[in-house]
């Protein structure tokens, strides 16, 4: 839980004690960006500044505090690779130049001596809704799809869970950028663009409706949030599906008809849209 100051129980000078305290025990760029910001402010406390603060610390908590758990099949290198960025979790954590991405509930954490590896992790247990399922059961859908790879479009391959089942997983890091990214930043991803200017589309919308289509077939998986920000262009001009987190297993009593029609329908709608927008993006 969260703490909260209460006004009748701390004095003011305490509450800014308890915070310089807490900040300088963060990793040295941390506190200084913490402290910067708070004596920039004319009244951090009604601010919500310390509210905010606290918060990032059980966040932060959360991020770090896990014991790994491999898959199977994960390569040496590979391991070596999760061993140096769990540490560089510890101390860059909160730093925005170390995110790939970030959703409602959940951020992913990138290093550049792991290139091959992300980690992914819940930044606020109580952002969770009805239709989010626990990290656990998101890398358990990955494990399940690793080898499945079906004209071309595949999932990131999972590496390692918490073995306390908290709220973390590492993944393989594709490399290339999520449709949103690509069409809000052409110039960030020209040749990502370029790209998939060359593709043929008519097959591009095939693969990725047969991949879904088998995915529920074969594994009764369904998506349930196949939107421009969860398919991704990687720089080998192949399609992934990424972030698992609305995903449900076919289960008697439910409507998974319907889950099945919507997936094909948005990931086709999806898929149209990029084409249609990077033909007017103007990128010189």
């Amino acid at each position: 839980m969260t703490e909260k100051f209460k006004h009748s129980e701390i004095s003011e000078d305490d509450i800014e004690d308890d915070f310089y305290r807490k900040a300088e025990q963060l990793p040295e760029e941390l506190a200084e960006t913490w402290i910067r910001d708070y004596e920039e402010l004319e009244d951090p406390e009604n601010s919500g500044f310390f509210e905010r603060f606290n918060n990032f610390l059980e966040q932060r908590k959360q991020a770090i505090g896990f014991d790994l758990e491999f898959a199977p099949e994960t390569p040496k290198n590979i391991v070596e690779e999760i061993a140096y960025l769990q540490k560089s979790l510890d101390s860059e954590y909160g730093n925005p130049k170390s995110f790939l991405g970030e959703g409602r509930t959940a951020k992913v954490h990138i290093h550049p001596k792991s290139p091959n590896v992300c980690i992914k992790y819940i930044k606020d247990v109580n952002s969770y809704t009805k239709t989010d399922i626990p990290l656990y059961q998101e890398y358990a859908r990955l494990r399940e799809l690793q080898n499945f790879n079906f004209s071309g479009v595949r999932t990131p391959t999972p590496y390692f869970e918490d073995a306390n089942g908290g709220h973390i997983y590492g993944m393989e890091r594709i490399r290339g950028n999520t449709f949103v990214q690509i069409m809000e930043k052409p110039e960030e991803n020209q040749d990502l663009i370029r790209l998939a200017r060359t593709l043929d589309r008519e097959v591009a919308l095939d693969n990725i409706v047969n991949y879904v289509q088998e995915m529920h077939n074969r594994f009764k998986i369904t998506h349930n949030d196949l939107e421009v920000i969860n398919i991704m262009l990687g720089n080998d001009g192949n399609l992934y599906i990424i972030d698992f987190g609305k995903s449900k297993l076919e289960e008697i009593g439910e409507d998974h008809e319907l889950y099945r029609d919507n997936d094909i329908k948005t990931v086709k709608s999806a898929v149209k849209e990029f084409f249609i927008k990077i033909d007017n993006l103007d990128i010189g």
